[in-house]
């Protein structure tokens, strides 16, 4: 029905009009009385010459170039002596048709009469168009805050998978310096996380099955790189089965934690990560030990994975998520998102 009502196809707005117009006649056709039937629909036949002049002239020419760009004064003014005038028509073309109109006495009761009804039937009208345009406007509005939110979300997942790529190819490049036989593993291992980012992440949501399988894919390409110096948990626990969540949006916390918890640091370091599901919440936790300051094989400095995280935390799940970063002794990060 809203679809029919603010359609702009040609037949469905001619089909508007004739029931605004064939409505109208029934209405004041009934409402008349001391006249034959046929004499109370020709004069409303003949009124409604001048009404439809009036509403079109108010909602085609006055309205779009005075009230739209809220020239209010000038609007109230132009209305008000486009009524007068077309009303005093009205009184002509009525007293051509029937004589008796042209009575003296007649003639300002008359005038009221048409001014008042000529009024209530363009403001009428006039709010039919108003709701129509604000409807319009708000569905406009919100089609441009939708496409301005997607392009801003594609924009920060393309931001995503050359930070990712980027910080995967530096241990692979680490590795190789040190012609580890681990290389051709994390090749494999990065070749299904590609494969992911580029068959998966287009949706607006995913799998967290899925989710978790890259976490613990990433997850081995760095401890592939580590070794036995990094302790590393990962608990799950809940039913993780047919949840959805926004692609790649827990990967850069679990990343942020090697490369600020584990890179650079000398002897044994440690990350325990677990995700827990209830009730349609998420809650994922991320704490690791403290790297020292010393500067990272790769060259690494802080990137913008953390930052675009947050900001499409902020554009997927407004107002339904949590996240606290506490610096202590330790790094902890705590996620929840409601996914209901």
């Amino acid at each position: 029905m809203e679809q029919w009502i603010l359609s702009k196809k040609w037949y469905h707005r001619l089909t508007q009009h004739l029931l605004f117009w064939g409505g109208h006649l029934l209405v004041f056709t009934l409402l008349s009385g001391g006249e034959t039937f046929w004499n109370i629909l020709l004069h409303a036949l003949i009124n409604l010459i001048p009404q439809m002049t009036s509403v079109y002239l108010m909602i085609y020419l006055i309205f779009p170039r005075l009230l739209i760009p809220k020239k209010y004064l000038l609007f109230f003014v132009i209305a008000l002596l486009s009524l007068t005038i077309i009303s005093l028509g009205q009184y002509g073309l009525s007293a051509l048709t029937f004589p008796a109109m042209r009575q003296e006495g007649f003639v300002l009761r008359f005038w009221l009469s048409n001014f008042v009804i000529l009024g209530y039937t363009t403001a009428l009208a006039l709010g039919i168009k108003l709701l129509k345009y604000w409807n319009q406007r708000e569905r406009y509005i919100k089609e441009l805050d939708n496409a301005r939110l997607e392009t801003e979300l594609k924009f920060l997942k393309a931001q995503i998978h050359p930070h990712f790529l980027f910080n995967t190819m530096n241990n692979l490049y680490t590795l190789s310096l040190k012609r580890s036989k681990k290389a051709p593993e994390i090749v494999e291992k990065l070749s299904d996380l590609l494969r992911y980012m580029a068959y998966e992440v287009s949706h607006p949501l995913v799998a967290l099955e899925n989710e978790i399988e890259q976490l613990k894919n990433y997850m081995a390409l760095e401890k592939l790189r580590y070794g036995p110096n990094l302790e590393l948990s990962f608990s799950i626990n809940g039913n993780v089965e047919e949840v959805k969540i926004a692609p790649l949006l827990l990967l850069p916390f679990v990343e942020n934690s090697f490369k600020h918890g584990v890179s650079g640091k000398m002897g044994a370091s440690w990350i325990t990560i677990s995700l827990e599901i209830e009730k349609e919440v998420l809650q994922f936790k991320v704490e690791n030990s403290k790297s020292s300051q010393i500067k990272d094989e790769t060259g690494y400095t802080q990137g913008i994975g953390l930052k675009n995280v947050k900001r499409r935390l902020e554009l997927i799940y407004t107002d339904k998520y949590d996240l606290k970063i506490i610096d202590t002794e330790t790094h902890l990060i705590v996620l929840k998102i409601d996914l209901s």
